[in-house]
Order: structure tokens, then sequence, then C-alpha cells
């Protein structure tokens, strides 16, 4: 988040704002981007098949068809996506994830969402929690995305018992 999206020719179109996640597929659908010249505050969607990584610091966006342009010009496509595309109701944005509550079947708070590990291909492979109650404060535990689900905006339910959880392994960054 908060990464620079340009054109295949290192032009600026904007930067990454959120992500939508389809929780039945547990896949990035679109990549929200925001600060588009010409567009103020507002936010376009763009599919996530149609970026690729850059470098570090920036993500391309592959357009589905070549056109002719100016250099400099603003990028033809970027004028006509002015409304996002409808999400699936039970759609995640990766912004209402993190840090958000998590809670046992029986409405026990567990944990916090910390962050995501997301393949290249943009499929969540696990949510990462910290803050797990009756652990020590700085262990966390990767669960798959399949065994949380939406009970609020900020709000989630863990569907596994905690005995399961406390066997998890702990989980760390590599090289941290």
């Amino acid at each position: 988040l908060g990464v620079s999206l340009e054109t295949p020719l290192h032009e600026y179109i904007g930067y990454i704002d959120d992500l939508v996640i389809n929780p039945s597929t547990g896949r990035i659908d679109s990549v929200l981007v925001k600060d588009i010249q010409g567009l103020g505050a507002e936010v376009i969607a763009i599919p996530f098949n149609d970026i690729s990584r850059g470098t570090r610091t920036f993500f391309v966006y592959n357009t589905p068809e070549d056109t002719n342009r100016f250099s400099g010009e603003m990028p033809y496509w970027a004028y006509h996506l002015e409304h996002l595309p409808p999400m699936h109701g039970s759609s995640y944005r990766l912004g209402t994830l993190q840090g958000a509550s998590v809670e046992s079947k029986e409405g026990d708070h567990i944990a916090y969402v910390n962050d995501l590990i997301i393949n290249k291909d943009g499929y969540i492979v696990y949510v990462v929690l910290s803050d797990v109650e009756g652990m020590e404060s700085n262990r966390m535990i990767a669960v798959p995305l399949g065994i949380i689900s939406r009970k609020e905006e900020h709000l989630f339910t863990l569907h596994t018992s905690k005995e399961m959880l406390f066997a998890a392994p702990a989980f760390r960054w590599p090289g941290a």
C-alpha cells in the first residue's frame, strides 16, 4: 500500500491505496488506486491481473489493449474509470483486515489481524494474527484465510478452537 503505480513507460498513474480480496477464492480481485491526475480524490479499481511488479518502489499497469499516444500524455484509460466496479458483497479490503479484531465462535476476543501473506499470483496464503490472548505478547500465528469470516466491518470470527490456535507454530517474518 502506498506504492506508486506506473505505465510500462514509467509514467506515474497514482498510488495503490488498498486491495480488494474475494474471500471465497482467497484472491485479490482489484487494486484500488488514488491520486490520479484529473480525478482528484476519486479512487479507481484496476483488475489485479493487469498489474505487475516493476521494482520494490513501483508496480506497472499493463493496459489490456495497446494504443498510440504521445510522450507525457495522460494514459487514455485513466479518464474512463471514475467508478469502482461492483464488489462482491462479502469482499474484504486489506485496509479493513489489518488491525481488525478476531474473536472465537463463542464471541471471546482472541487476536488482531497483523498482516497478510500474499503469493505472486495474488492469493492470500495466510492471515497473520498478533496479540493472541493467552500467549506471549510478541508471538504471531499464521492461519489460512478460509478459517476466518467477517462478522462486522472490523471484526472477524475465527472458525477453529483455541487449542488448535495455541498448538500452531509461531510465525516469524523471514529475516526477522
